[in-house]
């Protein structure tokens, strides 16, 4: 069976901000290239990676190029993997999204809460996160596999490898946190290990 690595992307401009970022072309943050470089060298100690996926956004493959440069190897789109579309809220502040009527707040209500003006039900992320799983089934098994993602993302992604859905947990990924498993098929539950080399400390931002 494969082994998978989720990475969330290093910290973006909108992170720093405390902006929800979406699918709007972010880029990382001063800090956030730091991490990624950083993350990537570490990894590149303990791990032989042989494919990395990324998100298309562009925090996301900034992130990667980090690890391409240190391991030598291509990077493959995704665009099943990227973050959910916040739809009017794309740019606001944490604050200001919070402070509308059409927020939802509870994040254990997002299942079927869609964002108004096109934006995305975390069921509707499942869905592609469950087709872009469903397409790593018959990797070869002795491949180690990097996928570059976003929090929400990632959160949708956990649910799924867990067999959890439409329950997932509400808690947040620090930016340039990894989860290794070892993926056989949807349906089962995955036990999931936190890889992380940065600030133990850190916050973990909001997308």
């Amino acid at each position: 069976m494969p082994q998978l690595f989720f990475l969330r992307h290093a910290e973006s401009e909108a992170n720093a901000k405390h902006e929800y970022a979406g699918q709007l072309p972010i880029p990382l943050s001063t800090a956030g290239h730091k991490e990624a470089e950083r993350t990537a060298k570490m990894l590149k100690k303990d791990v032989t990676i042989h494919a990395i996926l990324s998100s298309t956004l562009q925090r996301a493959l900034q992130t990667a190029f980090y690890f391409v440069d240190e391991y030598n190897i291509p990077m493959d789109p995704a665009e099943l993997i990227v973050e959910q579309d916040m739809g009017v809220f794309a740019g606001q502040t944490y604050e200001n999204a919070h402070n509308s009527k059409y927020f939802e707040n509870d994040t254990n209500n997002r299942w079927n809460w869609k964002i108004p003006e096109s934006g995305e039900s975390y069921s509707m992320i499942a869905d592609r996160v469950l087709k872009f799983l469903k397409g790593l089934e018959h990797l070869p098994k002795e491949q180690n596999i990097l996928i570059i993602t976003h929090g929400v993302t990632l959160r949708l992604i956990k649910g799924a490898l867990e067999n959890t859905l439409p329950i997932y947990n509400t808690s947040l990924t620090r930016n340039c946190e990894i989860f290794k498993t070892q993926f056989e098929k949807l349906g089962i539950k995955h036990q999931l290990e936190s890889i992380y080399y940065l600030d133990p400390n850190s916050v973990a931002h909001r997308e």
